[in-house]
């Protein structure tokens, strides 16, 4: 049938006013076959609604307009099919879908997230049109608000394009606000992401392996290049990446209690990747730098804790920083500055821990053993200890006992540990009766500011 007629290739389909239930359809007949032959009459043309006959033209001429008015339309998106005849057989069929009725809002727009005083204020404007782009009764638009990453629902069926929010834990937060009119729910839209909440005691610790995890820091692009610390899904890094700008990029941690006078701890592990100049042969290097400011802006984060230069590492190589900084004030935060110059590569940073720089203070590594033991006969178990403080320690014990019932299963004498070093302590334990026994370690030791880390997460 290479000369049936070829479809109809101009159609203009408009739905009712005011989303009224009807369409007015207009098209030109086709003066074509499918084969490309000039066509010389036609023996009727059809419509078709939703694959349901409502009109026929009979005999028209090719290259003529024709017009249809369907009074019958559905509410929502219909599907008109234009078919022409010729003597030689059907034609191929011209589609096209247009919305009738009234429509459910598209997103609202320009929405937009603000922090100030530790308070969230958010606004949006209203949806301009249909999410289908028909006609939608804006008189009667509501919004429904949550809060994410904890999906907490703030506001439902509000009327204003603003909305105020506080929270008690500090994170990185955003919102989703979709729009609804009496003709349903419609569609969605959510907010940039902003840091906030209440200022997180120290000691504080966030490994940067997650993507909540990284919301917690504030992202500032202080270039407005579109480049610069972000997540990665696929490889649970958060990185600085590579731009044609030298790197002006700021990640700001939470806002931070701090003791006026004290000194603080602060470490951290960072890497680059292993990129080599393909004009020089010698190794990608990138620059970063360390700072303490009382704002999470780049004019408040000013007093500088360590200028790291120039550095490079080799594939899953690390650096293992330590800094010892004293606050000036009781609150603050800490910043790694990305200032790698143009066209470089990625830094990567991960396992930042800041925690009050004392004489004493011990945490346990890990513990190892056998899983299996024999009743009766005793069994070693050696557990792994790192001195975080500033003063060589030697008057602690370790312990070892059971997770379930806290029974003491063994008890050793310290050996001592200079600053910064592990040492492993061996454990003597002999087990006294069968039974499967959840084995744990933890320090004794009086006067360590952290406990908390004395003792082993999992047994």
């Amino acid at each position: 049938l290479l000369a049936a007629p070829a479809a109809t290739s101009i159609i203009d389909i408009k739905p009712g006013q005011q989303g009224t239930l009807t369409t007015d359809i207009s098209f030109t007949t086709p003066t074509k076959a499918y084969d490309g032959s000039r066509i010389e009459s036609l023996t009727k043309v059809e419509i078709y609604r939703n694959a349901k006959l409502i009109t026929t033209f009979e005999n028209p001429r090719p290259n003529v307009q024709l017009h249809y008015t369907d009074n019958s339309p559905t509410q929502g998106i219909n599907q008109y099919s234009i078919i022409a005849y010729n003597n030689v057989g059907k034609g191929l069929a011209a589609v096209k879908e247009t919305f009738v009725g009234i429509d459910i809002p598209a997103p609202p727009k320009d929405i937009i997230l603000k922090e100030s005083d530790n308070r969230i204020t958010l606004a949006w404007k209203t949806p301009t049109e249909g999410a289908h782009n028909g006609y939608f009764d804006k008189s009667t638009l509501t919004y429904d608000v949550m809060r994410l990453p904890d999906s907490v629902t703030i506001a439902t069926k509000v009327t204003a394009c603003s909305i105020k929010d506080n929270v008690k834990s500090h994170a990185g937060y955003s919102y989703i606000v979709t729009a609804y009119n009496k003709n349903g729910k419609g569609l969605s839209a959510t907010s940039n992401i902003v840091a906030f909440g209440s200022m997180e005691p120290i000691p504080f610790i966030s490994n940067l392996l997650t993507k909540d995890e990284f919301r917690r820091w504030t992202v500032i692009d202080n270039n407005h290049d579109g480049m610069s610390w972000s997540f990665h899904d696929g490889t649970s890094r958060t990185f600085y990446d590579r731009s044609e700008k030298a790197a002006d990029d700021w990640l700001v941690s939470p806002p931070l209690k701090f003791s006026k006078g004290k000194k603080y701890q602060l470490r951290y592990t960072y890497s680059s990747a292993n990129w080599i100049d393909p004009s020089t042969h010698k190794p990608v290097m990138e620059k970063m730098k360390l700072f303490y400011g009382t704002q999470a802006t780049p004019e408040k984060l000013t007093t500088l804790i360590k200028d790291l230069g120039e550095f490079h590492t080799a594939s899953e190589h690390f650096y293992y920083g330590k800094e010892i900084f004293t606050p000036n004030e009781t609150y603050g935060h800490i910043a790694f500055y990305a200032c790698s110059d143009a066209l470089k590569g990625q830094i990567y940073l991960k396992d930042i821990s800041l925690r009050e720089y004392s004489e004493t203070d011990l945490s346990i590594k890990k513990l190892n053993g056998s899983v299996t033991a024999n009743c009766n006969v005793e069994q070693p178990f050696i557990v792994t200890v790192g001195n975080e403080g500033s003063s060589t320690v030697s008057n602690y014990k370790i312990e070892l006992f059971d997770a379930n019932s806290k029974e003491v299963l063994g008890t050793a004498d310290g050996i001592a540990i200079a600053p910064d070093t592990v040492k492993t302590v061996t454990v003597m334990w002999v087990p006294k009766t069968k039974g499967e026994i959840n084995v744990s370690a933890r320090i004794v030791l009086v006067g360590d500011p952290y406990p908390a880390d004395n003792i082993l997460d999992t047994p």
